[in-house]
């Protein structure tokens, strides 16, 4: 997803449930009415209306894709190269992914930007000691 969400008229429900997997096309078009999204002039493309939006969309993207070993090494060497720190641009993004893994991989996650998560993403959920 790049940040851009392209929705038919509400008419063509097979279509819609194809773009958003999970959701019926009411439900689609209740959540794009609503402040989160904005509908630009020239046809039905939607953006989020703010960076926090995407970043939660995108992490929540994430997470779930991270299920499987093999690409959940590839998300972490893309968003944090080399086990480092993961660049300012991605941090949100990198927060709620964090925040919305498996419990059983979530410490590694919180591990590599702890105040990130607290200050981006759900701190709730982060992995406690003891």
């Amino acid at each position: 997803m790049r940040g851009v969400v392209e929705v038919p008229s509400k008419s063509d429900e097979a279509l819609a449930a194809k773009l958003v997997s999970g959701f019926s096309p009411d439900q689609v078009h209740e959540v794009l009415g609503r402040r989160l999204f904005r509908k630009h002039p020239e046809g039905l493309i939607y953006r989020p209306a703010h960076r926090t939006v995407a970043e939660f969309l995108g992490g929540r993207l994430v997470a779930a894709q991270s299920s499987d070993p093999r690409k959940r090494r590839r998300w972490l060497s893309a968003i944090a190269p080399g086990g480092r720190f993961p660049p300012t641009a991605l941090r949100g993004m990198y927060a709620w992914a964090a925040s919305r893994v498996a419990s059983d991989h979530a410490e590694q996650w919180f591990s590599l930007d702890p105040l990130g998560v607290v200050l981006n993403g759900d701190a709730s959920t982060s992995p406690t000691k003891g």
